[in-house]
This record gives C-alpha cells, structure tokens and sequence, in this order.
C-alpha cells in the first residue's frame, strides 16, 4: 500500500546580482551610472526545502538543499528598453557557469536604468522573452532522473529581478513538482514494545534494486531510502516500478493526479507502509548481522556479502545494565573473524584498584562466571585508561585489538555499523552464551547456579562438540571468516582471581573437537592467545 501524504510548500532559491562598484538609490532609480552602464557581479545562495505546512518533518532528507556543483549552468535575461528604437525592448540572454570555487562565471553584466532582469535555471538559448516564455512552458523534466544533475536539470527554477542599492534580488521559484518515495525496506524496525522486527523471507538489504517502467528513474539521495522524482505540474503522473520483496517481486504504481501535483509542491509517499511482512519474528541467536546493521536470518537459503557477524544473544536479562542504558536492547553479535593474536592482556596486577573500575569483582564461581556479562564497559574502562599510554599496543594488546577491529584498511570491512556499540572484547559470561547458545554447549545449563568456591575455579567440558558447531555457524555466514583454532586460547576481558602469590588472571577460553575448557591465563601471557571481538545493538 502506497500512502500519501499532504501536499508542502517547497520554499524558493534566492540569485543575488550584487553591484561591484557604487549606485545610489533603488528600484529604477539610480540618479547615476556610469558610462556604459554599472558593472553587476552574480552571487547564488539557495534555501532548504521547508514546509509550511504543520505535519510531520520525517519525510524530508535531512539537511537536504537545492545545491549547485561545477559545470552548473543558469540563465539571465537582461531586458533594456530601447528608446532609440521605437521602444521596443532589447533583450540579452546571458549564461553563468559555476566554477570549481563556486564561483559563478560570465559576460560580465551592465545594468542601466530601466533594465528588467529574468533569471531562470536550467540555462538554454533565447534571444527574446517570448522565447523564453516558450521554453518555460515546454520545459519536461528528464525521464531519467537518476543522476543528481539529470535530476537537478529536471527542475525549472524562475524569478523577476528587482533592483535595490547595488544588488538585483531574484526569488527564483519552482516551476515544477516533486514526487518524494519513502523504502523502509531491508531495515530493522523497533516496534513500540522496543523489539526489532525484520522480515525472514527478504534478500533485499539496504537499498533494494528497483526495476522501473517507461524509463522513468527517480534520483536516490544519500540517504538509500528516500527517492525522489521531480514531474511537470497540474498532469495526472504515474511512477510503475517492482523490486525484490520477500518472495518473490512486488510491483508498484505511484499515481498522482492533476489536482495534486502543483508547481512549488511535493507528494510523498511510503511503499507497503503499514504492511506487516510475511513471517516477521524478533531477532534470534544464529541470525546474520549485516554491515549496514539490517538482520538476515538464520536459516536463510545463502548469505550476501556483507555479514559481519552472528547473533549469539537476544535476552536483554543477559546484557548488561551498561548496554541496555546506551540503548542497545537488541542483542549481541559474534565477529567472523580474529582481531589479533599473540596478544597480551595487561599488567599482572588486578585492574580493580582503579577509580569506578568495572573489575573490583572477580568470578570465584561458576555461577560468577555466568553472570559476569560487562565486556562493554571493562573494554571501555581499559581504552579509556591506557589508549594514551606508549605501551598500550604491547602491554594491553588484546584490548587494542578490539578498538583497532574495523577501523584498520586490513579490517574495514567489519567496521561497526552506526547505533551499535563498536566492537569489544567479551567478558567470560558472553563467551558462555557464544558456547552455550551458538556452540550448543549442553553441558554448560548445570552449571548456572553452581556456587563452588575456588582459586582456579574452570570449567572442563568433554564430550561436546562446540568446536564443531562454531565452525559450521561460521562458514555458513562467509566464505572468508576466521574459522576456531583447536587448542588455541581466546581471551576474555574478565579477570579472574588472584592466585597463592598475589597475582591475578585473566580468563581465557579454548576448544578442541570433543571439549571445551577456560582457564586462568597470565595476562602478561601472549602465547597463542587471539582476539575475537563482539558487539551490541
């Protein structure tokens, strides 16, 4: 279903023609000029699109302008009564071209008393007024819009001069109307209960691939969902188009009649606004985390380019308080791949004595290890705390690693989408959920409330094949993932406890085909110790 919306107002462009050199007084009436008339120089601003209208702002690309680019060209008719000549009047047709500084370029203008000035965009070539009212009113937007200087030609744009002091005003209006499309399609959706929606069956992902009928193509702006297409005002208009949707190709026909399209006015419109997509659910573990922060499902048949990541938690009781306050409600996503290795964790002494540290607490239980789910705040106490450090690199690797995910040429195209938390080092309780929820590793459930006591307390699980069940979420996701190491160690940002001498670990986890074990690693350690980033959203 296609809705539209009121009709707005669409606020003109202002031409300024502003003198070099001096004249008296305004309108017509300068007292004086210099011979050969006054020297005018040409200066271009433009306004926003705004409404007058009182509804809702959404539908309008922020910050979005009528702006110029080099090569532009705009048109000024000069119109001087020729006294000599019967009284006909002379016209001049002049053409600016905007440079690479922004500067508009031409014959230089001279105006005398008397002059009329008409300035008009696009430029073309008239001799007269009549022939310029000629191309006014049979100027046809282009078909093919999808260029931002086709779509910009498309907009006739004209305004009367008015000379005042030393500068000609020219309020250039809108000859046109304009046909704005809203694709809220590919996109997660909160709902008002705060839960993502998304649609199971879809293959589209940000911007869909439009097919469009009668070669009529709409401009799309920065922002991939909104299209716009500028049209001849007071005609009926019809816009047939299809994308992929779901299953299957849904066609579409945006249809505007003469009473709707004016000149100076645009009609908006939202495709299958209100729609509920076939088969929508909440987000789950095992769904794919595309680059641009949409979700794929689990079970889909392929997926695109673009996954950064999987789901392997969507229990807000298992995200942290920290998390749940930045307004990440969503759940939390594994990389597909390493951030480093060889990597150290920090100094041996325990990181808890500094001011409002996250790490004054330290798992002694299996119970504590499950709950400890702060891997946000602790990678963001220990950025915070040493980035500016010489040594940052090689005393807390792991944690540069996790700051230096996405960001590097190497890693770019895992950078975190915007409205996530950026990539972190997982604490011990986040690396439970990946075994437990996307490892599939059972015999973790019994150990939930367990509250045995000890120096080194572990877990050692065999007989379980997370090892495998990790590799094969991995490899579903992409062809180029970092797949588990056997044997290896990932590192976690939990501290464990301090051991008969006073020094404290760091918890680390490793797999092999039949177990999976955590233990306490030094964290002045590097020894086969990776990093494997995760995120919330």
């Amino acid at each position: 279903m296609m809705k539209l919306y009121k009709l707005f107002i669409l606020s003109a462009s202002v031409f300024l023609l502003t003198a070099l050199s001096g004249c008296s007084k305004e309108e017509n009436a300068f007292t004086t000029l210099p011979e050969g008339g006054l020297p005018l120089t040409l200066k271009v601003t433009s306004d926003n699109y705004i409404s007058t209208g009182t509804v809702e702002t959404r539908i309008v690309e922020e910050g979005y302008t009528t702006q110029f680019t080099s090569g532009d060209e705009i048109g000024v008719l000069q119109l001087t009564p020729s006294s000599g000549n019967g009284g006909e009047t002379v016209a001049k047709n002049y053409r600016f071209t905007l440079d690479d500084e922004g500067n508009w370029t031409g014959v230089p203008l001279s105006h005398k008393q008397g002059d009329e000035y008409i300035v008009y965009y696009p430029y073309t070539s008239v001799s007269s007024k009549e022939e310029l009212e000629v191309y006014f009113t049979s100027f046809e937007p282009r078909l093919n819009q999808a260029t931002y200087e086709d779509y910009t030609k498309s907009d006739l744009m004209k305004g009367e001069g008015l000379v005042s002091g030393t500068t000609l005003n020219v309020n250039l209006e809108h000859q046109m109307a304009l046909i704005v499309i809203e694709v809220p399609l590919g996109k997660c959706a909160t709902t008002k209960d705060g839960k993502v929606k998304y649609h199971p069956a879809t293959t589209v992902l940000g911007a869909p691939a439009f097919s469009w009928e009668e070669g009529k193509v709409p401009y799309q702006t920065s922002d991939e969902r909104i299209l716009r297409y500028i049209i001849k005002p007071d005609a009926d208009f019809s816009l047939k188009g299809s994308y992929p949707y779901y299953i299957g190709t849904r066609k579409f026909d945006i249809a505007a009649t003469a009473s709707d399209a004016a000149a100076k006015h645009y009609l908006f419109y939202t495709l299958d606004e209100g729609v509920e997509p076939p088969g929508s659910r909440d987000v789950q573990v095992g769904d794919y985390y595309m680059s641009d922060g949409t979700i794929l499902p689990g079970d889909v048949a392929s997926v695109p380019e673009g996954c950064i990541g999987i789901v392997f938690q969507a229990d807000t009781e298992r995200m942290s308080v920290d998390e749940l306050a930045q307004g990440w409600t969503h759940g939390c996503v594994m990389a597909l791949t390493n951030a480093g290795k060889d990597s150290k964790w920090g100094k041996a002494a325990t990181e808890g004595d500094g001011e409002n540290s996250p790490f004054a607490e330290h798992a002694s239980t299996y119970k504590g290890m499950y709950q400890e789910i702060g891997g946000y705040v602790k990678t963001k106490y220990m950025v915070d705390t040493y980035a500016n450090e010489a040594t940052f690199q090689e005393v807390n690797g792991a944690f540069y690693q996790a700051s230096q995910y996405g960001e590097t040429a190497a890693t770019t195209s895992y950078k975190a989408p915007k409205g996530s938390s950026g990539w972190y080092l997982p604490s011990i309780g986040q690396w439970w959920d990946i075994f437990e929820n996307l490892g599939e590793a059972k015999g973790l459930t019994a150990l939930k409330d367990n509250e045995t006591t000890s120096s080194n307390i572990a877990i050692s699980l065999s007989g379980e094949s997370v090892f495998e069940n990790l590799n094969t979420c991995l490899k579903a996701a992409s062809s180029s993932v970092d797949e588990f190491e056997s044997s290896k160690n990932y590192w976690s940002s939990s501290e464990h406890n301090r051991n008969n001498k006073g020094l404290v670990y760091a918890h680390s986890v490793s797999l092999t085909a039949t177990s999976l074990t955590t233990t306490g690693a030094t964290k002045t350690s590097n020894s086969n110790r990776r990093v494997r980033c995760v995120l919330s959203f």
